[in-house]
C-alpha cells in the first residue's frame, strides 16, 4: 500500500472512532492499529504526517490543560489517542499533533451543534451530568486554519480558543440567540465523559495560530444554516 502515498508532501490523518462511548475493540482497531498503518506507509514515504488527536488524552483534572502535562485518560477514546501519539512519535520526527478540543459547526454531530438543531426545534436535550461540565469549543473554520497550519510546524499543540464554558451556559446562549426556551432534562452523568476541560492555547499561539470565530458567532453561524435541512 506504499504507493498510495507516493509523491504526497504531506498527510493528515483525521480518521477515528471518536465515541468516548465505543466499545474498547472497535476503538482499538481503527484508532490504534489503523494509525499504525497510516503513519508507517506516510514515513516510507518520507511525507510529514499531521495527526488529529484529542483532549481527551488528559483525562480528568480541575485545570487548564498544557501540552507537557501528564496523561490520564478516562475513555478507550482518549487512551487509543495517547497510544497513537506515542506510536507516531517512535515512527519519526517529521510530525505534528493537534489536540483538538470540542469541534462544532454547521453539518457536524457534536454536542452544540444537536443542542442548536432541537432548540430551533423546541425538541428535548438530554444533558449527562448536572450541566456545569465545562467545554472549550472551537469551530471548524479554525480547525481547518490550524490543520494548514501544522505544515510548517513540529510538535504537540493544543487546538482550541482557551475559553471554558459550562453546558449549561452554551445551552442559555442557542436559546438566546434562537429566540426559544429549551427543554432539558439531566441524566446520570457517563464515567467516560470528561468533567472539566480547558486548554492552555499559549504554545500555539506562539505559532501565529489564533481561533477567529467566537463561541457567539459560531452558534449563529449553526442557526443561520438550518434554513438548508442538509447542514444540520
Amino acid at each position: 500500500m506504499t504507493h498510495l502515498l507516493k509523491g504526497a508532501d504531506a498527510v493528515f490523518h483525521l480518521a477515528a472512532v471518536a465515541d468516548v462511548r465505543a466499545n474498547n475493540d472497535e476503538v482499538e482497531e481503527i484508532n490504534v492499529f489503523g494509525s499504525q498503518n497510516v503513519f508507517h506507509i506516510a514515513s516510507k514515504n518520507n511525507s510529514k504526517i499531521i495527526f488529529a488527536s484529542s483532549a481527551a488524552v488528559y483525562g480528568n483534572g480541575d485545570r487548564t490543560w498544557k501540552e507537557t502535562d501528564e496523561c490520564k485518560p478516562i475513555s478507550p477514546y482518549g487512551r487509543s489517542k495517547l497510544e497513537a501519539e506515542g506510536m507516531l512519535e517512535k515512527e519519526t520526527d517529521d510530525f505534528c499533533i493537534l489536540r483538538f478540543f470540542n469541534v462544532y459547526g454547521p453539518g457536524s454531530k457534536s454536542g452544540l451543534t444537536l443542542f442548536c438543531e432541537r432548540i430551533r426545534n423546541e425538541e428535548e436535550i438530554t444533558i449527562f451530568g448536572d450541566g456545569n461540565q465545562t467545554r472549550d469549543y472551537v469551530y471548524i473554520d479554525d480547525v481547518i486554519s490550524a490543520l494548514l497550519s501544522a505544515l510548517d510546524i513540529s510538535g504537540t499543540y493544543n487546538v482550541a480558543t482557551g475559553r471554558s464554558v459550562s453546558t449549561n451556559s452554551v445551552i442559555r446562549m442557542v436559546s438566546d440567540a434562537a429566540g426559544k426556551e429549551p427543554v432539558v432534562r439531566y441524566a446520570k452523568a457517563d464515567s467516560r465523559e470528561i468533567r472539566f476541560s480547558s486548554a492552555d492555547v499559549s504554545k500555539v499561539n506562539k505559532t501565529g495560530w489564533r481561533p477567529r470565530v467566537e463561541l457567539e458567532e459560531g452558534i449563529r453561524k449553526i442557526l443561520d444554516s438550518a434554513d438548508d435541512p442538509t447542514n444540520l
